[in-house]
């Protein structure tokens, strides 16, 4: 049975992809969890400047299907997690420049670092991605948002 937190499952993505962070030496500049707080394209654009290439992660929601009642007052619920990954970059005007450290990039290298992975949690299915969308563009900045669901089959929780 496995119970874990949003907080705990935002780790888990942020160390799949830790090896691109600049920290590490590769080439994200922003590598964090988001709080939420800049729910507006714009204002996320406004904190992103300077620090992209960038990645933040975020749970967005989380949905609860429950199973027939098992033993001692317990449920079985599937519990399905979304994850969104906020994708910085730069917009640039050269081709050569943006396969580099562009969006594209970016998306792709989070591809292969998640999709298809439990992220070494236990007891969940393989990471799935559901859409990549572009939210924000202008003439400096582009942000793409990468929807990654997983799903935990084991969640208990104790009926009333």
């Amino acid at each position: 049975m496995s119970d874990y937190s949003f907080e705990q499952i935002e780790d888990a993505v942020l160390a799949a992809l830790a090896d691109l962070s600049a920290v590490n030496g590769g080439y994200l500049h922003a590598l964090k969890s988001y709080a939420g707080e800049l729910n507006d394209p714009e204002r996320l654009a406004q904190a992103m400047y300077g620090k992209f290439p960038g990645v933040l992660t975020e749970v967005v929601a989380a949905s609860y299907r429950f199973g027939t009642p098992e033993r001692r007052s317990w449920r079985k619920v599937e519990q399905t997690v979304t994850v969104v990954l906020y994708v910085a970059a730069k917009s640039f005007r050269s081709q050569e420049e943006a396969r580099e450290t562009g969006a594209y990039r970016i998306l792709q290298d989070a591809r292969q670092r998640l999709a298809g992975q439990t992220l070494g949690l236990s007891g969940v299915y393989p990471l799935a991605l559901e859409r990549e969308t572009r939210v924000y563009a202008d003439q400096a900045l582009v942000i793409y948002q990468a929807e990654y669901t997983l799903r935990n089959p084991n969640l208990l929780v104790e009926q009333a």
